[in-house]
């Protein structure tokens, strides 16, 4: 009986948090950059919070650094007071960062991926329902459009909400809803946080600055000097476009090895 229970203990949230009470008091360090890096002492994302529900828990890759986990626990309580919504959070990053499949960047702990589907009526779910949740693409099956009965008003605001927060440096989304937007929204401020991406069209990926507290922290390639919604948005319809698609993913290739800082090494 014992034995049930403590299995039952860890399905619901401890053997997803090995490290959970170990001693996290030293200060978070950041090393490289957001696509070839690493973080010491990361801080583990809460399962839940008001106005999010962290998915798939059993991957382990819910570490970030504090300012991440800030702007999430932020972000949950402005969707839940402003928009009476809950926000799925996908991955993060690892307890060390560095390379993660499926990803280019999240090495530092500092991008976070953010499902565009919600909890019906922002209901709290298992951590065993949570393993199951996927993202649901928001376009139509040509690819080419918004699906009008999935993208509600309600996905316009935890964009512009993200965008609004001050830590946030870029947010990727799909080529496509980052056109709505610009339709949408041509004047708006926030517009030019929001960058274009292929794939994204399930979730949104949202990248913070360097903190002040990690000096060894390498902001890569600063965001251009417009708001994204001009002749370089044209680009990402392009034949030309489709060609560095089919390039960037191709897996017969082999990829070159990113450099990381040498305090990445050290274990």
């Amino acid at each position: 009986m014992i034995r049930i229970i403590l299995h039952s203990l860890c399905l619901s949230f401890l053997c997803y948090h090995p490290n959970l009470w170990a001693d996290n008091t030293a200060p978070t360090q950041i090393y490289g950059t957001h696509a070839a890096g690493c973080i010491k002492n990361a801080r583990i994302l809460p399962p839940e919070g008001e106005g999010y529900q962290a998915i798939r828990l059993s991957r382990q890759r819910n570490y970030a650094h504090p300012s991440l986990i800030y702007f999430i626990q932020t972000l949950g309580k402005q969707m839940a007071r402003q928009q009476n919504s809950t926000l799925f959070i996908g991955d993060i990053g690892q307890e060390g960062g560095g390379a993660m499949s499926g990803h280019g960047s999240h090495q530092i702990g500092l991008d976070v991926d953010i499902l565009f589907l919600q909890p019906a009526n922002s209901h709290l779910l298992s951590v065993a329902e949570r393993e199951k949740i996927n993202p649901i693409s928001m376009l139509t099956n040509n690819q080419t459009e918004i699906d009008t009965k999935r993208w509600r008003p309600v996905h316009d605001s935890m964009l512009q909400l993200a965008a609004e927060n001050s830590p946030v440096e870029r947010i990727f989304v799909n080529p496509v809803i980052k056109k709505y937007l610009c339709t949408q929204y041509p004047q708006a401020a926030w517009q030019a946080k929001i960058r274009p991406w292929w794939g994204h069209d399930g979730h949104f990926h949202v990248r913070l600055r360097c903190p002040s507290d990690s000096p060894h922290c390498v902001m890569a390639t600063p965001l251009p000097a417009n708001n994204g919604c001009g002749t370089e948005l044209d680009w990402w319809f392009s034949a030309d476009a489709n060609k560095s698609a089919q390039q960037k993913y191709d897996k017969s290739k082999p990829k070159k090895p990113r450099v990381l800082p040498t305090e990445c090494s050290v274990q």
